[in-house]
């Protein structure tokens, strides 16, 4: 399972042809792990403001807004494993619980 140092290094610079969809897919990637976004990547958010707009996770790009979700009044509690896991706790469609990781 990659660590968050590795997912920095992965997705820091980005390829020679990278497109604007492998863009937005590393720039999530590094917005998923809470990983700082260079000045470029930041420009390039900015630009593509109405973009990322519909995504859950835009207002975390911006650096001031909480980050709007769908769960209804509020979203769900975001728990760390002993090994430095994230996970939420939902429920199976039997009603069993489990544990979410991302």
């Amino acid at each position: 399972m990659p660590n968050k140092y590795q997912i920095d290094r992965q997705t820091k610079r980005p390829d020679g042809n990278e497109s604007h969809i492998e863009r937005v897919e590393r720039i999530k990637k590094r917005v998923a792990w809470n990983i700082e976004l260079d000045e470029d990547d930041f420009n390039f958010f900015e630009k593509k403001k109405a973009f990322f707009k519909e995504h859950e996770d835009a207002k975390r790009f911006t650096k001031s807004a909480p980050v709007v979700s769908n769960y209804g009044s509020s979203p769900p509690e975001v728990k760390t494993g002993k090994r430095g896991g994230k996970y939420t706790l939902d429920k199976t469609k039997d009603g069993r619980p489990y544990r979410r990781y991302f």
